[in-house]
């Protein structure tokens, strides 16, 4: 079986310029994210996509320094002809919407997780401690 690692390199192109130390950085945080008992054979791809936001996060906050716009307490800056939303709300949710890849683990969420109780598809129950 491929490593995480190897499966982030294959799927997310865009940080093919980044290091192996940053990605698998990126791959920890990942994994205290959310409850890895519910993915079960999916755990590699949720680990990757929720990776890959970490990072686009990272990155575009970056960009939007460089830029001067880091004032958080704005849904949205105009300045001149630049004009930059802000997503309006902190849940979980709505911040993974603001990429590709957080949008790619909330599908893959989805999937392996039912609704009723926070069962996950492979007949794991929540942890209860």
């Amino acid at each position: 079986m491929a490593s995480t690692l190897d499966i982030f390199r294959l799927l997310i192109p865009e940080f093919e310029d980044s290091s192996d130390s940053v990605v698998n950085t990126a791959l920890e945080l990942a994994l205290t994210r959310f409850d890895t008992s519910n993915y079960g054979e999916m755990l590699q791809q949720a680990t990757v996509y929720m990776a890959a936001h970490i990072l686009k996060v990272s990155k575009d906050s970056r960009a939007e320094k460089m830029a001067g716009l880091i004032g958080s307490q704005f849904s949205s800056v105009k300045e001149e002809n630049l004009s930059v939303n802000r997503m309006k709300g902190s849940d979980f949710s709505s911040s993974l919407e603001s990429t590709i890849y957080g949008r790619e683990y909330l599908e893959l969420r989805d999937r392996c997780v039912l609704p009723v109780a926070g069962y996950s598809t492979y007949g794991q129950a929540p942890d209860e401690s």
